[in-house]
């Protein structure tokens, strides 16, 4: 068994003119081992495991590296441009088990090339729900209806949603409210605005979508 006190990670961008990288994480066999940390210089950034970094001997040990598509200062990479991650162990980073003697070093070994790609959510009418005339004095009447589609890079976190309305619509209702599924997301706006930004907490996963619909009273003349 060789136990591995640090290796240095590496990382190349083919657009960018810096060569790092924001909260960079070590894995091994799936657990990660060492802190996070951002990969601050071109020529790479040592990580320091201890002793909690053994390779067993006879086994294979599988070694991941994550982090955010970020440069060290938060920039975020380019759509587009395609990161190379290395790895670098040095000899006097290892010591044997048994024998207390280092192993040979392991000069750079790249892993397989990641290309970046912007992730999207498009917003458009629902084809399901179309021009109405709404009575005075309805309550809980649909007055719109849309769809949130994302695309097929990865599912898309949404925690806010904004339904605007011309003045006049939105001195003629009240208790403004979004429904998804026929469940209520968000706080009713009791009393709107032009501008109405509701707080919710929900999930489009990659390639599909989420109906949302508008809903409110219709005020009596």
């Amino acid at each position: 068994d060789v136990k591995i006190e640090a290796v240095t990670i590496d990382t190349d961008n083919s657009v960018l003119g810096t060569d790092t990288m924001d909260n960079v994480k070590v894995f091994v066999n799936g657990s990660q081992v060492g802190s996070t940390r951002d990969v601050t210089a071109d020529t790479g950034t040592e990580f320091t495991f201890g002793s909690s970094f053994v390779a067993l001997a006879g086994e294979v040990t599988k070694v991941d590296v994550y982090g955010d598509a970020k440069t060290s200062a938060a920039v975020d990479f380019t759509a587009g441009s395609t990161v190379d991650v290395g790895v670098t162990i040095a000899a006097a980073d290892t010591e044997g088990l048994s024998s207390g003697n280092t192993v040979s070093a392991i000069s750079e070994v790249e892993g397989n090339s990641r290309t970046v790609v912007a992730s999207t959510l498009t917003a458009t009418k629902s084809t399901g729900y179309g021009g109405a005339t709404l009575i005075a004095g309805t309550n809980n009447a649909k007055i719109g209806s849309f769809v949130l589609s994302a695309g097929s890079t990865e599912g898309i976190n949404v925690n806010t949603v904004v339904v605007n309305l011309p003045s006049a619509d939105s001195a003629s209702i009240t208790d403004l409210m979004l429904k998804s599924g026929g469940t209520q997301i968000g706080t009713t706006k009791s009393v709107p605005s032009t501008d109405n930004s509701f707080s919710v907490n929900f999930e489009v996963p990659a390639s599909e979508t989420k109906t949302i619909d508008i809903y409110a009273n219709i005020k009596s003349g």
